[in-house]
């Protein structure tokens, strides 16, 4: 049986058979990355570039090692090693991408021989003032960098400070400025002062002898009332006239100023409102006019105004008020409704 088995799977068939299984086994093992994707490991994206951890790691490591080397003993790590510290050098990475990314758009490029001078600057990689290219690739193999990766960081570098730098140089500094800055710089402060050490003292003082030296000794801690006021002197002798005025002048002088002394006509009136929609038929208009005129002979039989004024005017303002609008001048109502109250008499209805 077995051999018959391995004679099968010995030919072209078998042969078939298994490389389908191998293509089909090896695309769903190619195809699991579309269901499992990779989590991102990048702690800031600008602009669409990516701050690695990496990146961030190291700048972190250089950040401890230079406040090390600055304070000493007095380092303390704990202290440096906060959430606000790590996220202080987050934002300088941030600004320091922006600015790369601004050079970009506007065309800023270092050149090669720039980035090669700049490193040769590096006091770590000389040897008797000079660059020893030996002395670089080992401080390289010590910090794990490669020569290309070490270039871009000092690219980077120069790219950030030659933006700054062309808008420092670009800034405008008036004479004012300048002087303002000086003055400021240079200014000093005399002052004297006395010293009072506090006396010994070996007896006990209680509360009972504290106030009974208050209040023997009051004008000590007290200061006189004082009063502080603004005021203004009015002396009728010096405001008299030193002219006499007649008549005639004080006469020409309210007509000139006339318009100052007197107020616009105002007339006291009530209504009653029939209302007309705007777009009423003629049967509509008819009928209001109907009720107006039925409504004009019961004021001329002598009733009320105030009285038809809250029965049958369509005014909700004033209808509770007897139709009272109160005192009106000209240029607040209708034209037409202003033209016939200014041309009434007084009691005309």
């Amino acid at each position: 049986m077995l051999q018959n088995l391995q004679q099968k799977m010995s030919g072209l068939l078998a042969k078939i058979v298994l490389g389908i299984i191998v293509v089909i086994f090896g695309g769903f093992f190619g195809i699991e990355q579309y269901f499992n994707p990779r989590s991102e490991t990048f702690v800031a994206k600008v602009d669409g570039h990516q701050i690695s951890q990496e990146s961030f790691r190291d700048r972190f490591n250089n950040m401890r090692m230079q406040m090390q080397r600055a304070y000493g003993k007095a380092f303390d790590p704990q202290t440096f090693d906060t959430p606000e510290t790590k996220r202080r050098v987050l934002d300088q990475m941030i600004n320091e991408q922006l600015i790369i990314d601004a050079n970009t758009k506007l065309g800023v490029a270092v050149p090669p021989d720039q980035i090669r001078s700049e490193i040769e600057s590096f006091p770590v990689f000389q040897v008797g003032g000079k660059f020893n290219s030996d002395q670089y690739r080992m401080w390289l193999d010590s910090q794990r960098k490669t020569p290309a990766e070490f270039e871009q960081t000092v690219r980077d570098n120069l790219q950030t400070r030659q933006l700054t730098e062309q808008l420092a140089l670009g800034t405008v500094v008036t004479d004012a400025q300048v002087n303002d800055y000086l003055r400021l710089r240079d200014q000093t402060r005399d002052f004297s002062f006395i010293k009072i050490e506090p006396p010994t003292l070996d007896a006990k003082i209680d509360d009972d002898a504290i106030a009974t030296y208050y209040k023997s000794h009051q004008q000590q801690f007290m200061t006189p009332e004082k009063v502080s006021l603004d005021y203004v002197e009015l002396n009728e002798a010096t405001m008299q006239a030193k002219a006499d005025v007649d008549d005639a002048t004080l006469k020409a002088e309210y007509a000139q100023q006339k318009s100052h002394f007197v107020a616009p006509e105002q007339r006291l009136a009530s209504h009653i409102l029939i209302a007309v929609d705007k777009n009423a038929n003629a049967a509509a208009q008819k009928a209001a006019l109907a009720k107006a005129r039925a409504i004009e002979q019961q004021l001329k039989a002598g009733k009320s105004f105030e009285t038809l004024a809250k029965a049958d005017s369509d005014d909700l303002g004033s209808k509770a008020q007897g139709g009272d609008l109160g005192w009106l001048e000209k240029g607040v109502t209708d034209q037409a409704f202003e033209s016939a109250l200014f041309s009434m008499k007084k009691g005309e209805i």
